[in-house]
Order: C-alpha cells, then sequence, then structure tokens
C-alpha cells in the first residue's frame, strides 16, 4: 500500500514483492481470519482457503457439469468449505459491494 502512495517518475519502477505462504498464514492468524481465494481456469473454479489455524483447503469445482448458476456456485462454495457468508439481503442472497474483501 505504500508503494502506491509514493509519487513516481516514468523512470522509476516500484516493485512489489508477493507475500509468501507463510506470510499468508501468519496474516490470517494475527487477523483471526479466514482467507478464501477463488480462480477461474476454463471450466473450473479453484477455492483455497486459509484458516486462522494455518490450515490450508482446497477445492476444484467443474462449473460446465454443474445444474446452479454461476450467481449460486459462490455462495455454494463457501457453504461446502464452511466460510461464513457476507451479509444477506432479504432474498437470502448474497450481497458484495465494490471494495469488499470476500
Amino acid at each position: 500500500m505504500l508503494a502506491l502512495q509514493k509519487p513516481t517518475t516514468n523512470k522509476q519502477k516500484i516493485t512489489i514483492k508477493p507475500p509468501s505462504l507463510s506470510d499468508i498464514k501468519r496474516i490470517a492468524k494475527v487477523k483471526n481470519a479466514t482467507l478464501v481465494e477463488y480462480s477461474i481456469l476454463g471450466n473450473s473454479l479453484y477455492i483455497w482457503l486459509i484458516q486462522p489455524t494455518g490450515k490450508i483447503v482446497f477445492q476444484e469445482i467443474n462449473i460446465q457439469s454443474l445444474s446452479t448458476s454461476f450467481k449460486k456456485l459462490i455462495p455454494q462454495a463457501r457453504k461446502s468449505l464452511n466460510v461464513r457468508s457476507p451479509i444477506t439481503n432479504q432474498d437470502k442472497q448474497e450481497t458484495f459491494a465494490p471494495g469488499d474483501l470476500v
């Protein structure tokens, strides 16, 4: 974040080192938070879950073979991984606002 706030010129290049797996586990532990990462590649949805304990859970879902819409896929995946859902609206569908950390 500090690197993003620092003014740059055309000659300056800022390199930000991505966090290591141990850094990510430490963040989950310190914040007592479950971190979830989603990635779509072809017909697969890959889900990585890092718990505050450091345990990592991985799940692959073939989205082409699903009988449900993609809009419902993420809540179902979160439920199968036992991840707490974000705030819901009256229709009991998960809602996200721009900038939400999910």
